[in-house]
């Protein structure tokens, strides 16, 4: 008997299940239809009762489906049916008309825009409508949005405008308009970056070309102290650099970090731009607020061309930089033997102490660096000067955590006691 009981109650929990599963199958039919630009099933659906409104497995509605595949027909059937035009997607907030104005099916933008769709409605972060359609859709579908009212300054602080949409994506006809329609040609966005800035990174040099005909700030700064020459030079953008340089760029300009535009550049390691900054004035030896030098910096990244060119152009090989350490001391400690050559053939002074008293061949003992440690003592090194709280290379040697015996008998060898 209670088995009987158990199976007539699956019967009816199942009887009930029915409609909704049913109801499942066919909303899932709908989604599959539209993806297939099925007109006539989409209707048939819908004639059997189908909700117009009900979401498939990426929580897209039918209506976002069919906007973003330019599917008019089906459109204008779901509108008639009682899709919802302002319908949005998760928690991203998408609309249909984002969908339509992304893919760039400008008579789905008009027509939902007659039916009512929010022409400035925003995405979670910060996307309108205009945005995708700067980004992504094209000309036509921009001028449109225009028309119908899109507030060209509609986005989240810290968001791209829609100028620096267009530009990050090269759509210079998009960007010609917007700034025909006076937006701001020095707005900000992310990290507070311009279009022009985003111009440089990118290489698009007639958009920036562009940008500067129309006002842009050639010196402008990022809020993480990135001028547009510093996009160019960190992106290796010589003709944009060029450019810049040419329409007023500052080549001694200091990001809020202190670093210079040379600076920059040798970091990023682009040759081309290091000598345009210097054939325009930058000086070889300001150094960062890190007191860092560029032949430093150079020196530590271990780009020897640029070590020689800035050596060529005027470095002093003996400024010192933080705790007054020398380039040499940097090379030793990175264990660059050529670049240690270039500095002594120029003439670094090997017996230099910094701030603690020690000497070129006692970061290159610390840092077992063997064949430096062998240059310095070919040099001359003095192998028994003293640290301020009197060390000397050799007990530096004989009491690293890295003590290499074959550096200690160099040492000896040498002279050190």
């Amino acid at each position: 008997m209670k088995r009987l009981k158990n199976l007539i109650f699956i019967l009816v929990f199942s009887l009930m299940m029915l409609p909704v599963v049913c109801l499942a199958n066919i909303n899932d039919e709908l989604m599959a239809a539209t993806r297939t630009n099925n007109v006539s099933k989409v209707s048939e659906l819908i004639a059997r009762g189908v909700d117009v409104n009900a979401r498939g497995s990426n929580d897209m509605t039918p209506l976002m489906q069919a906007a973003w595949s330019g599917l008019i027909e089906i459109v204008k059937i779901l509108l008639d049916n009682g899709a919802d035009v302002n319908v949005t997607r998760g928690d991203g907030g998408t609309t249909p008309l984002m969908y339509a104005a992304w893919s760039g099916k400008t008579e789905i933008v008009k027509l939902l825009l007659e039916r009512g769709a929010d022409v400035n409605a925003m995405s979670s972060n910060g996307m309108t409508p205009l945005s995708y359609a700067t980004s992504f859709g094209g000309i036509e579908t921009v001028k449109l949005l225009l028309s119908k009212g899109a507030d060209t300054k509609a986005n989240i602080p810290g968001t791209n405008t829609q100028l620096i949409d267009a530009v990050w994506f090269g759509n210079i006809e998009t960007v010609k308009f917007l700034i025909d329609k006076s937006v701001d040609v020095n707005g900000r966005g992310h990290n507070g970056e311009t279009a022009l800035m985003l111009a440089a990174s990118s290489g698009k040099i007639e958009i920036a070309q562009l940008l500067l005909d129309k006002g842009a700030d050639v010196n402008a700064m990022s809020s993480n102290g990135m001028t547009p020459l510093m996009h160019a030079a960190n992106n290796g953008r010589i003709e944009i650099a060029r450019l810049l340089v040419h329409r007023g760029a500052d080549v001694n300009a200091r990001g809020h970090n202190g670093e210079t535009e040379l600076i920059s550049a040798i970091w990023s390691g682009f040759i081309e731009i290091i000598q345009l900054l210097l054939d325009k004035g930058a000086d070889v030896n300001a150094n960062g607020s890190d007191g860092m030098t560029p032949l430093m910096c150079a020196v530590s990244s271990g780009k020897t061309e640029i070590v020689k060119l800035l050596l060529e152009r005027g470095a002093d090989v003996n400024d010192v930089g933080p705790s007054d350490m020398t380039a040499l001391m940097f090379t030793a400690r990175h264990g660059k033997t050529g670049i240690a050559k270039i500095l002594i053939e120029t003439g670094a002074d090997i017996n230099a102490q910094d701030a603690f008293g020690w000497t070129s061949l006692m970061h290159a003992v610390s840092n077992s660096k063997i064949d430096i440690v062998q240059l310095l003592l070919d040099k001359g090194a003095d192998v028994n000067v003293k640290t301020s709280d009197g060390n000397t290379a050799l007990s530096i040697a004989k009491s690293g955590k890295n003590k290499v015996d074959s550096i200690i008998e160099l040492l000896i060898k040498a002279g050190a006691q």
